[in-house]
């Protein structure tokens, strides 16, 4: 008989064993007959169900501390089921299918992520730079809708992520979607929000012990309205936003704000006055390490070009721009060489998950913003290359020029 300790598993942990190779010869004296056990966990891979549409709350918020190799993309963490296990498991995503990694999870984390009401949330940030555990935290738990903090998840001294209860501050259960964990400020990350022309700035850690605490700072200046996406800038100590605000009675146009530690949101451009059904579905904002933003926006069913993005410096001018033909349905990905993109599958199982990626090594980017459909309207841009015929943009020609080649 086998027992959890022939494979270095704890009490409880072993599911069952399966026989996995027999190896037959059929003529004595030669016969032989070998045999190799396995450990079977109950989460393995024809046991999972992964959600058949693409999911509404798929993203990397652990890309650095379960991304083991360095020769392929992290993977989007994403929720299944097993029929063994009660309530809803994490897997992981990438391009050829997905696993299940509830191992790499506390029962404690796994407790947390199946609490209602909530969602959890990772950095935006690009951290490839960090090295796995020195971050003090690589996600948190939010009431759902809220920036009202519940806790943290972090990586334990085995490896697996951890999650630990916080009290966050009681002014923060208001309804808003603008806002961001850093892991990278603070001994254990901060959360910044925005609500009701107030930035705040709250410590992780402080919260981990029961005694929240932060600041709130008065917005001037460009109030948002109605932010779609959020994320913190540590070159520049700047949140960008990308929000909607009303233009006229009937039509809407979308921003892209830059708010100082100070408060002051200076608006660096918007969009054309947009009837409200041509305006994206989908917005997702990035920054990496070298002061990049990466905004991304699907657009309605229809349209020629699904999903956009361009990358842009400090200031809001694209440095490189493109499009997808299929609509993202998660966060894009930038990290140090390429441009991760997932999108849905035509024909999701199990077996692959709902999601699909298109990948864009970054020396493959065009120039500017010529090689979007709507982008490239309002977005201020440097040039395209031969086919340029606009001007780089300037405060009395905030906007670029360009065709297609």
């Amino acid at each position: 008989m086998a027992d959890s300790t022939a494979f270095a598993l704890g009490v409880g942990a072993l599911r069952g064993i399966a026989w996995s190779r027999v190896t037959y010869h059929e003529r004595p004296p030669a016969q032989h007959l070998g045999s190799h056990y396995k450990a079977v966990d109950s989460a393995f891979q024809p046991k999972i169900q992964a959600p058949a549409n693409a999911c509404t709350n798929c993203e990397y918020p652990w890309e650095t501390f379960t991304y083991r190799n360095g020769a392929s993309d992290p993977p989007i963490m994403e929720f299944g089921t097993n029929p063994l296990v009660t309530g809803k498991l994490p897997l992981f995503q990438t391009a050829a299918g997905v696993t299940e990694s509830s191992r790499r999870f506390t029962t404690a984390a796994i407790t947390a992520l199946n609490l209602a009401n909530t969602e959890a949330v990772g950095s935006r940030e690009n951290t490839t730079g960090s090295i796995r555990g020195l971050v003090g935290a690589t996600g948190v738990l939010f009431t759902a809708g809220t920036a009202f903090l519940k806790g943290a998840f972090s990586v334990a001294s085995n490896g697996q992520i951890d999650y630990a209860a916080a009290t966050g501050l009681a002014s923060e259960t208001a309804a808003t979607a603008a806002r961001a964990f850093v892991a990278t400020e603070g001994s254990k990350g901060t959360v910044y929000s925005i609500r009701s022309g107030l930035l705040v700035k709250q410590d992780v850690a402080s919260a981990l012990l029961q005694s929240p605490t932060g600041t709130v700072t008065t917005l001037t200046k460009r109030l948002p309205t109605e932010p779609k996406a959020m994320a913190w800038d540590a070159v520049t100590r700047s949140v960008y936003l990308l929000d909607v605000v009303n233009s006229g009675i009937y039509n809407k146009r979308m921003r892209l704000l830059r708010i100082a530690e100070s408060g002051v949101s200076d608006e660096l451009w918007a969009s054309p006055a947009t009837a409200p059904t041509a305006m994206p579905v989908r917005y997702y904002l990035q920054t990496t390490a070298q002061g990049e933003l990466l905004v991304s926006v699907s657009l309605p069913s229809g349209t020629s070009t699904p999903s956009e993005w361009a990358l842009l410096d400090a200031s809001g001018v694209a440095q490189f721009a493109g499009r997808w033909t299929a609509r993202l349905e998660s966060s894009p990905l930038l990290h140090d060489v390429a441009l991760l993109a997932p999108i849905g599958r035509a024909n999701p199982t199990s077996a692959t998950g709902p999601l699909t990626f298109i990948r864009l090594e970054r020396n493959l980017m065009k120039p500017g913003v010529c090689d979007t459909s709507w982008l490239k309207n309002f977005v201020p841009s440097t040039p395209c290359g031969a086919a340029w015929d606009g001007t780089t943009p300037t405060d009395a020609q905030p906007l670029a020029r360009c065709s297609r080649p």
